[in-house]
C-alpha cells in the first residue's frame, strides 16, 4: 500500500510521515497497456471502473470487504487490527525494506498510521483461486493517484495481504500531461506547462539516464530555502513541507506518471528525486543532494 521505493516512504527514515488515501476516481490501464480504462460513471459523477474476476461472487466479495476493512483501520488509526491483515512477508513488502522484520515494521508503522484518510477504493479486478486472490486498486496517496495489484493468501478462514505489485496510473482525458525527462542528476520539463494549466496536471516521466528515477513533489513555503529542507533531519512537515504526489522509482529507458488529484493550488512547489546515487553504493547520496531538484511557482 506504501511501498518502500517510495520517496516519501524513504523520508519517513528521517522522520516524515507518509500519507495514503484511496479514491473513487479510477484511472487505470485497460489490458492493453492503453490510457483509458473501460469503465462506467457512478451516480456521483466519478469514474468507475468494473470489478470482474475468476471464483465465485461471494469469493470476490469477501476478498473485496477484506481490503476495505483493512482501510477502515487504518482510518480508525487501530494497529493491531490493520496488520491483522497482512502476513509478515505482507506487512515487509507493503511498508519496510527488504530484510526488515515484520515487528520493526509494524514498531515503524505507529507512527504515521491514519495519517490520511483512506476513502472509497475502486477496484478494477479481483480474482480468487483456491486460497489465492489477486485484486487490482487504483487509489489515491496525497493528492496523486497510485494503482496496485495486492496479492492475498487465505489463512483459516481469513484473507490476508501477502504482497503487492505496483501498476501504471494512466492520464485521463482532460488532463495537462507535462513531460518530464529524468537524468542524472537532473529533472528537465517545460515548468510553464504547469504554472499555465487551468485544470489538474499529469507528469509524464521519461527515465533517460543511467540510474534509476523517480518523481516526488511537495509545496514548501514562499520563503523557505531548499537546502536547508534537504539537510533537515525531523519531520519535514514541522517545516511547512507539504507532500502532494510522487512515482515509484523508474528504471533507465521506462517511463512513469504521475496524475494528480486536484489542480494545484497557487504556492511554490519543488520536484525531487531521492533515490541513492548507486554509484556510491546502496546508501549513496540521495541525488536530490546532488542538484535533482526542480522547483516552480503556481499564482
Amino acid at each position: 500500500m506504501i511501498p518502500e521505493k517510495k520517496w516519501w516512504v524513504r523520508i519517513t527514515v528521517a522522520g516524515a510521515i507518509a500519507a495514503l488515501a484511496v479514491t473513487a476516481l479510477a484511472c487505470g490501464s485497460d489490458d492493453n497497456g492503453d490510457k483509458t480504462p473501460a469503465s462506467t460513471t457512478s451516480a456521483g459523477g466519478k469514474t468507475a471502473v468494473a470489478t470482474s474476476g475468476a471464483g465465485s461472487d461471494a469469493d470476490v466479495t469477501d476478498v473485496e470487504d477484506t481490503i476495505k476493512q483493512a482501510f477502515a483501520d487504518w482510518n480508525a488509526k487501530d494497529l493491531e487490527k490493520f496488520v491483522a491483515h497482512f502476513t509478515d512477508a505482507g506487512l515487509v513488502d507493503s511498508f519496510g525494506e527488504e530484510g526488515a522484520a515484520a515487528a520493526d515494521v509494524k514498531a515503524e508503522l505507529a507512527n504515521f498510521i491514519g495519517s490520511d484518510p483512506i476513502t472509497d477504493p475502486t477496484f478494477n479486478g479481483t480474482t480468487v483461486d483456491g486460497t489465492t486472490a489477486t485484486s487490482d486498486v487504483q487509489f489515491a496517496v496525497g493528492g496523486g493517484f497510485d494503482h496496485i495489484k495486492i496479492t492475498l493468501t487465505k489463512v483459516g478462514d481469513e484473507w490476508r495481504f501477502n504482497g503487492e505489485e505496483g501498476l501504471p496510473v494512466a492520464i485521463p482525458a482532460g488532463y495537462t500531461t507535462v513531460h518530464v525527462d529524468m537524468n542524472e542528476f537532473a529533472f528537465a520539463l517545460d515548468t510553464a506547462e504547469i504554472t499555465d494549466a487551468t485544470g489538474p496536471i499529469a507528469l509524464e516521466g521519461s527515465n533517460v539516464g543511467k540510474q534509476d528515477h523517480e518523481i516526488g513533489l511537495a509545496r514548501i513555503p514562499a520563503d523557505a530555502v531548499i537546502a536547508d529542507i534537504l539537510a533537515f533531519e525531523g519531520d519535514p512537515s514541522t517545516l511547512g513541507v507539504e507532500f502532494v504526489g510522487g512515482s515509484d522509482s523508474i528504471a533507465p529507458g521506462e517511463g512513469g506518471n504521475v496524475v494528480f488529484t486536484e489542480a494545484l493550488e497557487p504556492g511554490r512547489y519543488v520536484l525531487l528525486c531521492f533515490l541513492p546515487d548507486t554509484t556510491e553504493g546502496p546508501d549513496g547520496t540521495p541525488h536530490a543532494l546532488k542538484g535533482m531538484v526542480k522547483e516552480f511557482v503556481i499564482k
